[in-house]
């Protein structure tokens, strides 16, 4: 699985960097990520037939508040409000029927914005959870404890964010996340980061290379949504409720890919961390391998100030001899009168060069005047 994720992005990745900005090589994938790859919008279809309740209309307002277009727009999703009772579209008579019953709700994945070529406005993406109309669930698609711990770690500084996903087999779970924590501790030590030749020349710091884990289990009511995410976009490796999953999140909660817990401490593992912490010679996010969780995160205030994907800049030097101050109006030198500069013998002033740089444009445009006017006329004798 990582192999072909790996092997995907590695050609992407040489073929897009022909026509990138050389400072981009020396920024890795998951900080080029943090600061210029927005997440892409996940849609929450509040499905229903007639008006909502008092206490359910509330619940909504919440989740709008919350999403990409309200208030707060922190989360990145956005909320469809659709009443079977008057909407007659033959899309959304169908919603009914994926969900446990009405009100409820329908969350979708996010969209890439060049999926075959169409507006995300117009893209029927797959369904990532489903469920009622409640205030927990409400909570669930807004925010969740591994998610807020996700976020945490990445804007304290973790290159790398690798979620343990437990299944019904415990023991495996746990010796799945001790191999893999240290396979971890192993590459945070091998492992370097792309250098920089022009920070370093400049004295400015380098980035450090951490990577983080997370733990969470398959039956969390909390995490339902994350869960049901994650076990949708890969249907095969969560096809056994007994297994464990390992899941890199990155950047602004971009998800490389996801394996059996089984694969932890193998040469699959690293290549995917040193994908994460290599070059980023690719600027065009959805031409990596990947999806995006939802989120919710000021991640404008998190990668404030200098962002390592711009090139550096100088510190301004050498300017002390602008600082000296200027000589009074009674210590300056007066300026000579026209019929001086008129009577000066020396070199050529600034007057002087500007006349002389003016006899010299006129005479070329005269001769190029000429050299054109002659071979007009020897082209039209030529004609007749």
């Amino acid at each position: 699985m990582w192999k072909w994720f790996y092997r995907m992005a590695l050609s992407l990745l040489l073929c897009c960097g022909i026509a990138t900005p050389a400072h981009a090589c020396a920024t890795p994938v998951f900080r080029y990520a943090l600061e210029r790859w927005d997440p892409a919008t996940y849609k929450l279809q509040i499905v229903h037939r007639g008006a909502l309740t008092k206490d359910e209309t509330a619940v909504v307002a919440a989740m709008q508040e919350f999403s990409a277009d309200g208030k707060d727009g922190l989360a990145n999703y956005t909320v469809e409000d659709i009443d079977l009772a008057t909407d007659d579209r033959p899309e959304s008579k169908e919603l009914a029927s994926h969900v446990p019953s009405l009100p409820g709700m329908i969350l979708r994945y996010g969209v890439p914005r060049n999926y075959n070529a169409m507006p995300p406005d117009q893209v029927v993406a797959p369904i990532a959870w489903e469920g009622k109309l409640t205030p927990d669930n409400a909570r669930a698609v807004m925010n969740s404890p591994a998610r807020r711990k996700i976020v945490e770690q990445i804007a304290a500084g973790k290159s790398v964010v690798w979620i343990v996903l437990g299944g019904e087999d415990h023991a495996a779970a746990d010796a799945a996340a001790q191999k893999l924590e240290k396979q971890l501790a192993d590459l945070q030590a091998s492992l370097a980061l792309p250098e920089d030749p022009q920070r370093q020349q400049l004295g400015q710091p380098d980035l450090q290379l951490a990577f983080g884990l997370v733990r969470l289990e398959r039956n969390d009511p909390q995490e339902a949504v994350l869960v049901s995410t994650l076990a949708r976009f890969a249907p095969d490796q969560a096809a056994n409720a007994r297994d464990t999953l390992i899941v890199p999140v990155f950047g602004r909660g971009r998800v490389l890919g996801i394996v059996s817990g089984a694969q932890a401490g193998t040469p699959d593992i690293e290549d995917a961390a040193r994908f994460m912490t290599g070059s980023c010679s690719c600027e065009v996010k959805d031409a990596n391998p990947g999806f995006d969780l939802i989120l919710s995160a000021p991640w404008s205030s998190i990668i404030a100030g200098e962002r390592y994907s711009d090139p550096p800049v100088p510190a301004l030097t050498g300017l002390a001899q602008f600082a000296a101050p200027l000589p009074s109006p009674a210590a300056a030198t007066p300026l000579p009168g026209p019929s001086a500069l008129a009577a000066s013998s020396g070199p050529p002033g600034a007057l002087g060069l500007l006349n002389r740089n003016l006899a010299f444009a006129v005479g070329g445009l005269v001769v190029t005047v000429a050299a054109a006017s002659l071979w007009l006329l020897r082209k039209g004798r030529s004609a007749s």
